[in-house]
């Protein structure tokens, strides 16, 4: 695995994380060596970037714009850690702007911190944290001087400093700088003079943007860096190297809201809310306070039953509200805590915050450091103007600025405050994934002054909502709990999951994306004496390495998805290379030339194409624990006073997220729907005779671990045969990604619970559009989407006890010789499979899911070929079991994997049972009887036999 890949693993990194981190290698891999260029020189080197401008710093300084919440800080982390291990360098300072930012970003590099912005990373050498504070101590004086260490030089130096103390606040600049004595008596020199004489300092900018003016830019060129890397959400400096700003996220994040398959994204989407009829200022700013709070109060027994249903610590959302001044800040608390204020419901539950810290309360300094705490009881926060940099909970969901201009209120620096997930990820519930702006202004004028900012979010108008009554309904939470020795009640086996992840590189059409041609190198030299010029060539860097050696070696090493040591990449990686390569010339004596002169460019574009091209893939494989799983009890929101109606008598386009009861063969009372065509098929699944018993199954209740988490079923359904579980998609859903993995879990996970359970166990999507009102269940079956998994994917899953896998037919391979005992052993799987429940035998394919092929049982017949291969198979099974067997019990194909033929037999359930004939040691022909056990099929005893076969059929 590659750095990047190494250091994004570790530290869990989001893809605009990655990504930056990739970008930030491109660039300095043009550079080997920081410390022997000057300035000019790396500019020049970087004309031909696209996106250069010359630097307005004493030093190469490279920016990422990174929105608000997606996580500048880890980032910053990860940079740290690349740098140490790709360049050995040791110091870096990290600049922050503000008492609250610099705070929170001593905690986040403080070993141990809930927020440490290096968890993870299992290759950090020690380090030494030096802030503001402490900067003047011997150990730092020591490591500043390169004195000789106990740890080598297997160490690193994080500075964090404050630019208002370090670089404007008198006092402490004359103390960082040296004062007038020009040197600190402990550190043997300034601080300032012993960090510009390091070598290898990194200088990293939180919000660069507030660096630009005269006084600081001095103060950090004075620095003297190796390197600046600029984070910030709000860039104004130059050569940005990756950029996810705003916009981009806010796009991703609702995308992922439409259609949760799709993959989660990283903030709360913010929505301006609005109202009708406003008119006096007093009633405009109580009623924006009170629609605020009201949808917090909404928002809050929403929050609160997601972290019960998901059995995780529970979060008090905040509120955060903004005033005029400090005067207007007390004005409003004391209206917010009085009894004309929800009744009182709030007092001793507010904070007032500002920038004069000599004058707030105790309490409310104290409630600030504990927002996030699970024991807070502080729901609101009232600030005086704009909200600080630095606010950083996860927990705000609302915020209601007061009096503030609409310019105002759609800044990334208001709006930004409440974009972090508390869960970490989307949960596809609106209520949960969104950041509430209680604007104000009439609607119409929110919903213009949303749209004329679209372009400051790359196109992307922020989401409007006009407050109506139901906005301002009172919610409660409802428990819904599971009878209690229900006769409905369906056991469901608890399984355990162990999983592998890896990337499979599939072929594709690999194809140059521009023209790349061999140049010839002149110099061009006038003679002495005389003006007339003549050119002279030069031969180009000559490479000591084979062209194609080179691009293998260097794409495994760049190249995500990839590695050296799987069997596949190592040979169709050299392929997808040479198809390029024949594409910008077929001539391949042209190649080195080619390759010599347009490498970066080369590697950039098939790195590329290569990644983009690796198929993620977990494979997951499930053991029973002998438990059953116990039905929980679980909680909805719902209207104050909510009454349930019954499931006959409510309308069907009113089902959606509403609770119904009535429903009397499941063990929950009531039930919740996503769609009317899931209450429809509640109905059918109620009313069907052949239905013993169903549930509505309740987030969490039997999560099936897949590729991206937990995978929760609609229903499941017991027709006293065989237990369905019953998922309803949008026709548009069945072929996305997600789902199909999802389905791939589900399906093994029935697979392995039927290995050990009385009854069969299947899984089955149902259509949304497939489903009306009158059908049966036979019908509703009958229309499910069949979704199977790829034959690469079963194999990759492994033996079981319905999948087996045979090296070959009829050939031995260890005697290298036709075998009729090597067929018996096939006849023998095949009958176990039939006294069983079914199950697919793979022939060609060995024990550790290795592909061979059957090249092997084809070159013993008379004509090598499939179709003969098939005829022989056919008649050893019409001979042994049945032609009617043969035609109604099985079926056979010859799928491909890796370009290798492979025989796949599936097996039907028997309706009778069967027994095999094979040959005992001493040469004799007997009858035995089968059945699959585990991964493996074992022989019955007569006893046995009778009564399997009593039992079983």
């Amino acid at each position: 695995m590659n750095l990047i890949n190494q250091i994004s693993q570790d530290l869990s990194l989001r893809l605009p994380q990655k990504a930056s981190l990739k970008a930030l290698d491109s660039i300095l891999e043009d550079f080997p060596d920081l410390r022997v260029l000057s300035l000019s020189e790396i500019e020049a080197e970087l004309g031909g970037h696209k996106s250069f401008e010359k630097f307005d710093t004493e030093f190469p300084s490279f920016g990422f714009h990174i929105a608000t919440a997606v996580g500048k800080t880890r980032l910053m982390g990860a940079t740290i850690a690349y740098l140490h291990k790709i360049r050995g360098w040791r110091n870096f300072f990290i600049l922050t702007k503000g008492e609250t930012v610099y705070k929170k970003t001593i905690d986040n590099f403080s070993i141990g911190h809930p927020k440490y912005a290096l968890e993870g990373y299992t290759e950090m050498p020690p380090f030494e944290l030096i802030t503001g504070e402490d900067y003047e101590r011997p150990i730092v004086a020591d490591r500043l001087r390169g004195l000789p260490s106990l740890l080598g030089e297997n160490y690193i130096n994080i500075f964090v400093f404050n630019v208002e103390k370090t670089f404007s606040q008198k006092t402490e600049q004359r103390r960082f700088h040296g004062g007038k004595s020009g040197k600190s008596e402990i550190l043997g020199d300034s601080m300032a003079n012993l960090l510009a004489n390091l070598p290898d300092l990194v200088l990293l900018m939180d919000e660069s943007h507030r660096y630009r003016a005269e006084a600081s830019m001095k103060a950090v060129n004075d620095l003297k860096p190796l390197l600046g890397l600029e984070f910030t959400a709000t860039p104004i400096g130059k050569n940005i190297i990756y950029r996810y700003d705003l916009g981009q996220a806010i796009r991703d994040a609702d995308t992922h809201l439409k259609n949760p398959s799709k993959p989660s994204g990283y903030i709360k989407i913010p929505i301006m809310l609005g109202r009708q009829n406003l008119h006096t200022s007093d009633e405009f700013e109580r009623t924006q306070l009170q629609d605020g709070i009201a949808r917090h109060r909404q928002k809050k027994t929403v929050v609160e039953v997601y972290c019960e249903n998901n059995n995780l610590p529970l979060i008090l959302p905040v509120v955060l509200v903004s005033t005029k001044d400090i005067k207007h800040a007390e004005e409003i608390r004391e209206y917010i805590e009085s009894e004309a204020f929800f009744g009182g419901e709030y007092a001793g539950k507010t904070i007032v915050t500002h920038s004069k810290t000599g004058d707030l309360r105790d309490d409310d300094i104290a409630g600030l450091m504990r927002l996030e705490d699970p024991t807070n009881d502080k729901e609101i926060v009232i600030h005086v103007n704009k909200l600080k940099e630095g606010w950083d909970v996860k927990n705000v969901y609302t915020i209601i600025p007061l009096r503030a201009a609409k310019s105002d209120i759609l800044t990334e620096q208001t709006i930004g405050r409440g974009m972090r997930l508390p869960f970490g990820v989307q949960t596809g519930d609106e209520d949960l994934d969104t950041l509430e702006i209680a604007a104000h202004e009439h609607f119409a004028e929110i919903v213009s002054e949303a749209k004329s900012n679209a372009n400051k979010y790359g196109g992307v108008p922020i989401r409007t909502k006009e407050i109506k009554a139901k906005d301002r309904e009172e919610t409660e939470k409802r428990t819904i709990i599971p009878l209690e020795n229900s006769p409905f009640q369906i056991d469901i086996p608890k399984l355990t999951a162990t999983y592998q992840d890896s990337g499979r590189l599939r072929d594709f059409d690999i194809t140059p994306r521009r023209s790349f041609t061999e140049v010839t190198q002149t110099l061009v030299g006038t003679m002495l004496g005389g003006t007339d010029q003549r050119t002279f060539d030069v031969p180009v860097y000559e490479m000591n390495e084979d062209p194609m050696r080179y691009l293998i070696r260097t794409v495994f090493d760049k190249a995500d998805g990839i590695t050296s040591n799987d069997a596949g990449d190592m040979k169709l990686v050299p392929e997808l290379i040479r198809r390029y390569m024949e594409k910008i010339n077929p001539d391949s004596s042209k190649w080195k030339g080619i390759v010599q002169t347009h490498a970066l460019e080369l590697l950039s574009d098939i790195v590329e194409q290569i990644d983009g091209n690796v198929v993620s893939e977990t494979h997951i494989s499930y053991e029973p624990t002998g438990e059953i799983i116990t039905w929980k009890t679980w909680s909805k929101s719902v209207p104050k006073n909510y009454i349930t109606p019954n499931y006959k008598n409510a309308p069907d386009d009113n089902c959606r997220k509403c609770l119904l009861d009535g429903y009397e063969k499941t063990i929950y009372p009531e039930a919740e729907f996503d769609s009317k065509q899931e209450k429809w098929l509640a109905d059918i699944l109620e009313r069907e005779q052949k239905i013993d018993r169903w549930a509505r199954i309740p987030t969490g209740q039997m999560p099936i671990f897949y590729a991206a988490g937990d995978y929760n079923p609609d229903f499941v359904a017991d027709d006293g045969k065989t237990i369905f579980l019953l998922e309803v998609k949008s026709s548009a859903e069945l072929t996305d990604e997600t789902v199909k993995r999802k389905a791939t879990a589900a399906i093994n996970w029935c697979e392995a619970v039927s290995a050990v359970s009385k009854k069969k166990w299947e899984y089955k999507i149902i259509p949304h559009d497939s489903i009306t009102q009158t059908d049966s269940f036979d019908g509703v079956l009958s229309r499910a989407f069949v979704y199977k998994k790829e034959i690469a994917e079963i194999v990759k899953s492994g033996e079981s006890s319905s999948l087996e896998f045979k090296s070959t037919l009829r050939w031995n391979v260890r005697e290298a010789r036709v075998d009729k005992k090597m067929e018996e052993i096939i006849l023998k799987s095949i009958s176990a499979f039939n006294n069983g429940k079914g199950g697919k035998l793979i022939i060609g394919v060995n024990d550790d899911g290795g592909i061979l092929g059957l090249v092997d049982d084809y070159n013993t017949l008379k004509e090598s070929s499939k179709d003969n291969f098939e005829l022989h198979l056919r008649n050893l099974i019409n001979t042994a079991f049945s032609k009617e067997f043969a035609a109604t019990q099985l079926s056979i194909k010859f799928p491909l994997i890796d370009g290798k033929e492979i025989c796949e037999i599936d097996i039907k359930q028997g309706r009778n049972p069967l027994y095999c004939e094979v040959t005992d040691k001493n040469g004799a022909k007997v009858k035995k009887f089968y059945i699959r056990s585990g991964n493996s099929s074992q022989e019955l005893d007569i006893e046995e036999t009778a009564s399997y076969i009593k039992s079983r059929f």
